[in-house]
């Protein structure tokens, strides 16, 4: 019986069942963290920075607790290293139905880091969504304590205890699947 255990596919790839969960702590950086596939839950824990380079097509749930979790940009550069020869340039992206970000941060370094498939993107008071200048994040809904918030679009200028970087978070309503919920 393999039910609730992670196991490692290849040096890229994350397999597990429903309820399985690869959680990483500690303060070494990871430039090129192992794609998390099926059924899995991954858990961002520590100080450290740590990268998804390739879309993630797991069902399961994303959690960044601590530190700070980066889905690239595709072919970005690792600390302005090339990654050119690197065989994983698509860009991260989370596909699961739930992104929890209780603590820390995640950077989205491109409009399709939150997978459409996303359905709902928590952000507990001490989470952070970094956006980079020029990226615009699409999403249906904001809620903030289950009040819904005007369609528009929220920058680090006017919804700074949740939104930093130059980029942007757009609400549009009906058509997307995400909704922001910060509670």
């Amino acid at each position: 019986d393999e039910s609730g255990l992670v196991r490692w596919v290849s040096q890229a790839k994350v397999s597990g069942t429903a309820g399985s969960q690869l959680k990483l702590s500690g303060s070494e950086d990871v430039p090129n963290l192992p794609v998390v596939v099926d059924a899995a839950d991954y858990v961002n824990a520590g100080t450290a920075t740590r990268w998804f380079r390739d879309p993630c097509t797991s069902t399961g749930k994303l959690s960044v607790v601590s530190g700070t979790l980066v889905l690239a940009a595709p072919g970005e550069a690792y600390n302005g290293v090339d990654q050119a020869n690197s065989p994983v340039l698509r860009g991260g992206a989370w596909a699961g139905p739930e992104i929890m970000v209780s603590g820390g941060v995640l950077k989205a370094n491109h409009a399709k880091a939150i997978d459409r498939k996303a359905e709902v993107l928590f952000l507990d008071t001490a989470g952070k969504l970094e956006i980079p200048a020029g990226v615009s994040i699409p999403c249906s809904y904001v809620y903030v304590d289950g009040v819904r918030q005007p369609l528009g679009t929220y920058t680090a200028a006017n919804f700074g205890d949740h939104v930093s970087g130059g980029g942007a978070l757009v609400s549009r309503g009906l058509g997307l699947n995400t909704v922001l919920v910060i509670r």
